[in-house]
This record gives structure tokens, sequence and C-alpha cells, in this order.
């Protein structure tokens, strides 16, 4: 009996792949390009990324697609599903063939008997990879209430997900806010909150937790901003506050009703702060540093006041000097005025 199905099976491959070479010939051809998801149409690859598996938004009995440089097809995929997985080895021999150079996606779909194939979509492949991990916060997509969540790591060399913290292993207490100085692994902090939460900063192979409230504050760290010797962490202090409402286009919005600016010193454990960023009259947040280290820019917008429209807050870009030598502070400018045109900056990044 083994033997019949193993011979069935056999027949059955060799059918479908006889039937794959014959259908892939269009009978029509057009000059529209397909929908996809996600849209791959004039991008750039990384000479090391994941095969970008998709799906064809269009509707079709059969869905055949292939994939090459130059006049060869090096990749054909054909399936009743409009899902398309690209096999793995095949794309890695792909990506090193046409390194520095332009990619197909052609793609042909079989309705009423008929196949139809799309005009080309044409993509690069880059002669550089990308860094190989990635590291998010993944929780269910909700905004009132929430159980399981983490921090993990993704393989963008393939589809590999690695947990890096998860909640379940601190009470099922939130955990976010998790930062890089400069990208290094070894040296990184993320916020626990809850009952006995508090931040853990990794540094030098140790973790430690941090009270990231000082004594005499009414807010801990939120935001945060590694300082590129590695010695300091900026954080924003924020009372963030969901709003929500039975009618409108935004049903939920965010605000912030307080926010100040503070440095942790990972050496001397101690927090440095200055009355010029932390006080009644503004909200201060979003820190980042400049590569240098000397100064610190931020978003500062009017402090909130009960009843005050949420829509009539608005964040300028500002910036402040730090010596990283003796922790002091110089004064605070503003940069641009976001403010006077009705608009918001927020989180700054030194290009």
């Amino acid at each position: 009996m083994k033997t019949i199905y193993i011979l069935l099976i056999t027949v059955l491959s060799w059918s479908l792949q006889a039937c794959t070479a014959q259908c892939g010939k269009p009978d029509t051809c057009t000059d529209s390009i397909p929908r996809i998801y996600p849209d791959y149409a004039g991008v750039t690859f990384p000479l090391n990324i994941a095969p970008p598996n998709f799906r064809i938004g269009e509707n079709a009995d059969a869905f055949q697609t292939e994939i090459g440089t130059g006049e060869t097809a090096d990749i054909l995929y054909t399936s009743k599903s409009s899902e398309v997985i690209i096999p793995t080895k095949k794309w890695k021999k792909l990506l090193q063939k046409a390194a520095g150079k332009e990619i197909f996606i052609r793609i042909t779909l079989l309705r009423g008997g008929k196949w139809t194939r799309y005009a080309d979509i044409k993509d690069t492949i880059s002669d550089e990879p990308i860094d190989e991990y990635l590291v998010y916060r993944l929780l269910y997509p909700g905004y009132e209430l929430w159980n399981e969540m983490g921090i993990y790591q993704r393989d963008l060399t393939g589809y590999e997900e690695t947990p890096i913290a998860e909640n379940r292993n601190f009470g099922k207490q939130c955990i976010n806010c998790h930062t890089f100085n400069q990208n290094s692994p070894e040296t990184m902090m993320v916020h626990v909150r809850g009952k006995s939460g508090g931040t853990l900063i990794c540094k030098n192979g140790k973790v430690e937790k941090v009270n990231t409230k000082p004594e005499g504050f009414k807010n801990g760290g939120t935001y945060a901003a590694w300082h590129p010797s590695g010695r300091y962490i900026a954080f924003s202090m924020n009372e963030i506050q969901q709003f929500f409402h039975s009618s409108g286009q935004k049903p939920i919005e965010v605000s912030d009703l307080a926010a100040d600016l503070m440095v942790y010193d990972t050496e001397k454990k101690t927090f440095l702060t200055d009355s010029l960023i932390c006080g009644e009259r503004y909200m201060e947040t979003f820190p980042n540093w400049t590569p240098d280290g000397k100064t610190l820019y931020f978003c500062r917008g009017n402090a909130y006041k009960e009843k005050m429209p949420l829509d009539s807050i608005h964040y300028d870009l500002c910036r402040i000097g730090f010596d990283p030598e003796s922790g002091k502070f110089g004064t605070p400018e503003c940069v641009y005025r976001a403010s006077e045109q009705g608009k918001s900056v927020s989180f700054p990044r030194v290009s």
C-alpha cells in the first residue's frame, strides 16, 4: 500500500510540474502593474535580506510569479493561492547574482482559462548588506487592555524571532521604551512598569534595576536617549493620558499632561536636571543627543492647563548645551518654531 501511495504522489508531482511549465505562457498582456502587499514596487533590497514574501491583490484562478534579473527568471512560483512564498535558497542565489543590479517581479494570472501577464515590477538589489537584527515590542493591537507582550529580535536575513524579555517573567507587567546606545546590544535599557517595576539598564555585561523617578518628582523616566559615551541617559518624565471621544474623526487621542527632562549618570547613579528644562512653564519631551554628546535636542510646548483644547498643544524643536565632564547644562534655545504654523515637531533625530 505504501508503494502505491508513493507512486501516486510521484505521478501527481510530475503532472503539476508539467502543468506549471505549460500554463505560464500568456494569452494576453497588460501594461498595468499588479497590486501586491506589501507594495515592493521600486524598492531597494539589502544584499542579505530575507525572501520578501507577498500577497497578490488581484482576483484569479491561479497565480504565476517569476523573479529574476536581466532576461532570466531565476525563481518560478505557481499556485492557486495569491500568497507568494519565495524559496529561501533560490532567493539567496539571486541576491548574489543581482548585487547592484535591477530585478523584476513578473506576475501572470489565470482567469477563465486564459493567462494574462502584467507589467513587470522593477526593484534593485543593493550591493551592501543590512544590520542583521531588528528589535521591537510585540503586543496585541489594542489600546485599552493587554495581557502578554515582550521585546523581541528578528533576524532580517530570515524569519527567526527570539524573545529578549517577555512580561510573563515580570508578573505580566508592561514593558516598553527599549533603547540602545548607538545600536549596540551590549548597552541598552528597557522600562518595566507596575508595582515592582523599574528601568533595567544593561551595561558592561551587568544588568541593574534603577528607579528613574527622582525623589520629589511626580513622573518617572519615559522616552530615553543614550549619550554617545554610554555614561548618561537623557529621559523625559511624562504624564501621558488617553482621551476617548464618542464622536468625531479621532475616537482616541493621546497627549502629554506634563513633561520635563533629566539626565541619569550611570556611573555616579545620580540624576541631573535644570530649571531651564524642568518646570511648570513648558512641557519638554523626546530627547536626542548630537553625535559629539555636547548638545541635547528636545521638543518643547506650553504647559497643559485644565480644559485646554488638545489641538492647541504644539511642540517646537529646541536644544541645550551639555558638558559631559561636569554634567552642567547650558542655555536652551529654540531651533524651529513649528507652533507658529500650528504644527508640532516630534522625535527629532540627528542625521
